[in-house]
Formats: structure tokens, C-alpha cells, sequence
């Protein structure tokens, strides 16, 4: 793309005596409706992380409250015993 550039800026200067070597681009801004779809697709993002994290903690909950009940029905054997 900078190739392609570069030569279109030199044919459009050569008169002046102006040669590019490079064509950097700053800012671009996107139609609307591109902008909306990223905004949308980072939303999505952000919310499949935090979905997953959500998922993840509830598991290690769970394990932990079966690793304490676990725990319980052991104590209790070995005091019955």
C-alpha cells in the first residue's frame, strides 16, 4: 500500500521538483458503520472475558465447597471412630 502511495504522491509532485520515500499515514476514520461494528466486536469481546472469568471462579467455588464438605464427612469419620 505505501508503494502504491508513494508513486501516486511522486507522479502528482514530480513538477515541483518534490520526491517521496515514504508515505505515512496518521489517522483514519472509518464510515459509521464500520465504527459501530468494532465497537460492537469489542463489547462482545469484553463480554466473552468476562463470561469465561465469571465461569471460572464458580467452578473453583464449587470445588472448594465440595473439598469442605469433603473434609467434613472426613473429620466426622475419624471422630466417630
Amino acid at each position: 500500500m505505501n508503494e502504491r502511495i508513494v508513486k501516486s504522491v511522486a507522479l502528482e509532485t514530480k513538477e515541483w521538483g518534490v520526491h517521496s520515500i515514504r508515505y505515512e499515514i496518521k489517522d483514519i476514520e472509518p464510515p459509521s458503520t464500520i465504527q459501530k461494528s468494532m465497537v460492537l466486536q469489542a463489547e462482545a469481546e469484553r463480554k466473552k472475558r468476562a463470561d469465561i472469568l465469571k465461569s471460572e471462579g464458580e467452578m473453583i467455588s464449587n470445588i472448594n465447597i465440595a473439598d469442605a464438605e469433603k473434609q467434613a464427612i472426613i473429620l466426622e469419620a475419624e471422630g466417630a471412630a
